[in-house]
């Protein structure tokens, strides 16, 4: 697989972005895998363990913190039962009343345990259990500044052909961050707003956007960023994700970095 042969080049370019970074964090939007398989987690696992070597070799006083959400590959549909697609045809009409514990819910998210054994195995950190895979946070701590990483599971609705508008997530289970503690609230979501059925997306877009200072997505390839300003003078920074590994030929491999200078206020996008 070619991609194994990146690694080194891709912990180059990052190391390149500033003489004394104090922290390095990396981010991956979802699609780890291309169909939740235990296979190809042990080919990211030896990519993204060159990146990490790499740069802890080039850079050795910086720390390190990985994130990783899923994203509509990191389902293993194979594992899907019947149960899971009966509730996927009804469960918009209870996304208002559905929790991270709802019995829905866990079942939907049964076709990911392949992605949570791998995050697990690769950051050496506690598997999540399952009531905690529908949203969950990490905190990052940068010199003198507190970062919150706020991570939504979009692909708890997957399907192997997803279309436009069929997702849903229940907005009530994100909770408020604290402006006093948290210096950068970053939020990870795979899927961009449109493949959520509308009223659910707008309310989506609105809670984020409040309650976020980046929001970072995937699974369209663009790899493009904007900035949006509210009517009340607040800002949100998007940027989403390319693709890194692109076989079809038809687009551009790549991946975002950012520079961020927590002190200045200050970002700058690559």
């Amino acid at each position: 697989n070619p991609i194994r042969d990146h690694g080194t080049a891709i912990a180059a370019a990052i190391a390149s972005l500033s003489t004394a970074p104090t922290g390095f964090i990396l981010a991956c939007t979802g699609d780890v895998a291309f169909g939740g398989k235990d296979a190809e987690y042990a080919i990211a696992k030896e990519l993204l363990g060159t990146i990490r070597d790499e740069l802890a070799h080039r850079r050795p006083t910086t720390p390190q913190h990985w994130i990783f959400i899923p994203g509509n590959h990191d389902c293993d549909f194979g594992l899907e039962t019947d149960v899971r697609v009966a509730l996927l045809e009804t469960v918009g009409l209870r996304l208002p009343q559905l929790t991270v514990e709802s019995g829905i819910v866990q079942e939907c998210l049964s076709v990911q345990d392949s992605f949570f054994s791998f995050v697990s195995e690769f950051t050496s950190r506690t598997r999540l259990p399952i009531r905690n895979r529908l949203y969950w946070e990490q905190a990052a701590t940068i010199g003198s500044k507190r970062l919150r990483f706020r991570c939504l599971n979009t692909g708890w609705m997957s399907r192997k052909n997803e279309k436009q508008g069929s997702l849903g997530f229940p907005v009530g289970v994100i909770p408020e961050p604290d402006p006093l503690i948290d210096d950068l609230v970053v939020t990870l979501l795979h899927h961009p707003y449109n493949w959520f059925e509308a009223m659910n997306a707008r309310a989506l877009r609105a809670t984020l956007e409040r309650t976020s200072d980046i929001i970072l997505t995937g699974h369209e390839h663009d790899g493009t960023f904007y900035q949006k300003l509210s009517p009340s003078g607040e800002v949100v920074h998007y940027t989403e994700g390319s693709v890194l590994q692109d076989t079809s030929g038809d687009g551009l491999r790549g991946f975002n970095a950012l520079l961020i200078d927590l002190i200045e206020s200050h970002q700058t996008v690559f």
